[in-house]
């Protein structure tokens, strides 16, 4: 990109458009005209995200807590209406005095979420978050002290979004079998659950088991040339690895666990 002449921007090189964050993916089309301001009109990353919201005609909820912490309440949403698995394409939840939680048995569906700067999601243990898009936080402040369950194929654990990057249990539970990415180093707690046919891609990340594994087929994780596997704490796993891709493999295999694998 180069301005006209009388501004100080001259020779900026490619212009990337449109990032959308809670997506992780790039605007796709073409640019007709481009206003180039005196001054930003807002470096506040929640009201960006909201200006693309609106702009793109995204539907959305956004958590406010005006009731207490409770997910499952429709007074802490606006508009009043829990999300579910198919609505709204994204759930907003800014900084507020009551931060969401998800508490013990509650099951809470929801497509994509947005945790913003200063708030926090929490799952309770015994509670369950079934994620059908992407979950993206911000400074590691997602608490799942329950289970985080991804209910697709092709969606990825993104880096920065999980406290200590750990997750209490882990279930890939895609119709017909999903695929599951790794773009950041993950621990997983207590257990991980595989449903039919499903798989864990670690790529080039590096996946700490402190637990179980579940519900495990044939060839559930799959690797890449600089995947780390670490089986630690008392774990004892039976583990499989996707052996029928050439390049699929682990660099580093790591267990310092007391138990038997």
């Amino acid at each position: 990109v180069t301005s006209s002449a009388g501004s100080h921007m001259n020779d900026l090189g490619l212009l990337n458009i449109g990032y959308y964050i809670p997506t992780g993916s790039n605007y796709k089309g073409s640019i007709s005209e481009i206003t180039v301001f005196a001054q930003a009109i807002t470096t506040e990353a929640g009201a960006l995200n909201a200006n693309q919201l609106a702009y793109y005609g995204i539907s959305t909820t956004t958590w406010t807590g005006n009731t207490d912490s409770d997910w499952t309440k429709t007074t802490n949403w606006l508009p009043e209406v829990v999300p579910n698995s198919s609505s709204p394409s994204i759930v907003v939840i800014p900084n507020t005095p009551n931060k969401p939680v998800i508490g013990e048995s509650v099951t809470a569906p929801a497509t994509s979420i947005l945790v913003q700067s200063g708030a926090t999601l929490t799952v309770n243990a015994g509670g369950t978050l079934q994620l059908y898009g992407s979950l993206v936080g911000t400074g590691g402040n997602c608490y799942i002290n329950g289970t985080l369950e991804f209910m697709n194929t092709g969606q990825t654990i993104i880096s920065g979004t999980y406290n200590a990057g750990t997750i209490s249990n882990l279930k890939l539970s895609g119709a017909g079998g999903s695929l599951v990415s790794m773009a950041t180093d993950l621990k997983v707690q207590n257990d991980l659950n595989f449903g039919t046919f499903s798989k864990l891609y670690i790529q080039n990340s590096k996946l700490t088991l402190n637990g179980t594994v579940t519900g495990a087929g044939t060839q559930a994780l799959r690797g890449s040339t600089y995947a780390t596997l670490e089986i630690a704490g008392s774990a004892a796993p039976v583990i499989s690895f996707d052996q029928f891709l050439p390049y699929n493999n682990i660099r580093y295999l790591i267990i310092s666990t007391t138990g038997v694998v």
